[in-house]
């Protein structure tokens, strides 16, 4: 497939360079959808090779296990958090009640109905049938 990619790129090279512009840009079009496609089949192969390579090596208790773990244990976690009073808080017990509070105002009534003129907008999935026939 590399050297497909080579002659292909080499080719462009030529057609664009050449004097003789009677039908180049046609060869052009067509070498470049060529390489075009080359190109998207060399990237599913790559990415096909990391995932065999993930499965082969990727489970089993190796290096490559515990260096692929522990990074991505490093990215999905939060040390440290700024509460309301803007202050780092870096305890996981105090980082855990920081962000339930957090949802809890976010998502708590605040006994406006406000939200009901918006719900007019939504389209009515069950009709006042349906909802007879379940009663």
């Amino acid at each position: 497939m590399k050297r497909e990619i080579s002659r292909l790129e080499e080719t462009i090279n030529k057609i664009i360079d050449t004097t003789n512009r009677s039908d180049s840009v046609k060869r052009l079009k067509k070498t470049r959808r060529k390489l075009d496609y080359l190109y998207a089949r060399e990237e599913k192969y790559w990415e096909q090779r990391s995932r065999s390579c993930w499965l082969k090596v990727g489970d089993r208790n190796t290096k490559y296990f515990h260096a692929r773990a522990t990074s991505r244990m490093k990215k999905n976690s939060i040390d440290k958090l700024k509460d309301t009073h803007e202050n780092w808080v870096t305890d996981s017990k105090e980082i855990c009640n920081i962000t339930k509070n957090y949802f809890w105002n976010l998502f708590r009534s605040n006994g406006n109905d406000s939200n009901q003129y918006v719900v007019g907008y939504i389209r009515e999935c069950i009709t006042r049938e349906h909802q007879d026939w379940r009663d």
